[in-house]
């Protein structure tokens, strides 16, 4: 069973830089952000989402709560990986490959990551990961989204409207340096 299981994951990891599907109408890039949010006062924090442009100059860098609030209007909320499988079957029945790890995985390999220092003094690690495949969106008030210890729940989150899920990944890729460094330039500005 294991060297199946390794088969499967090796034969995935191989062919995910490749387009495994002729793209559709469905399909579209997006950009995943996922943001670890260090503290001395308080314990560690991680979210994510996905924007379809790399717009941060709308984001707050006062504090942990004024960034993830003005971070989630700028972005759809993704929940955890370890949840991912849960949402998907809440949101549609698409989900039968429990994927969400598989998925985390993948996206962490090919992501940039930058850092910034909240006013607060809080440190930001934000790691980025284009990503070109079919999503799911979900309105947020339909589930009920499940939250873990080091999530801010998002059920309370009025800034979260809906949810937007990769459920088939054509193309992973790390972001260029050129737009990173154009993020960089965003973060410089950001609202105080």
């Amino acid at each position: 069973m294991k060297k199946i299981v390794l088969f499967l994951l090796v034969i995935f990891s191989c062919s995910s830089n490749k387009s495994l599907d002729k793209l559709s109408d469905n399909e579209r890039t997006m950009f995943y952000i996922d943001i670890d949010i260090r503290s001395e006062t308080n314990h560690p924090i991680f979210m994510a989402g996905l924007m379809k442009n790399l717009d941060f100059r709308k984001i707050s860098k006062n504090d942990d709560d004024s960034f993830i609030k003005t971070f989630y209007k700028v972005a759809d909320f993704t929940p955890d990986f370890l949840v991912y499988d849960d949402v998907v079957n809440q949101c549609q029945k698409l989900n039968e490959m429990k994927s969400g790890q598989h998925l985390m995985t993948l996206i962490s390999n090919k992501s940039r990551e930058i850092r910034i220092v909240l006013k607060n003094g809080s440190n930001v690690f934000i790691n980025i990961t284009e990503v070109t495949g079919s999503f799911l969106e979900c309105n947020k008030d339909i589930i009920e989204i499940p939250s873990l210890s080091n999530n801010i729940n998002a059920n309370e989150l009025e800034e979260i409207n809906k949810l937007t899920l990769p459920v088939h990944i054509t193309w992973l890729k790390k972001p260029k340096r050129k737009l990173i460094e154009g993020v960089m330039n965003q973060i410089g500005s950001m609202v105080n």
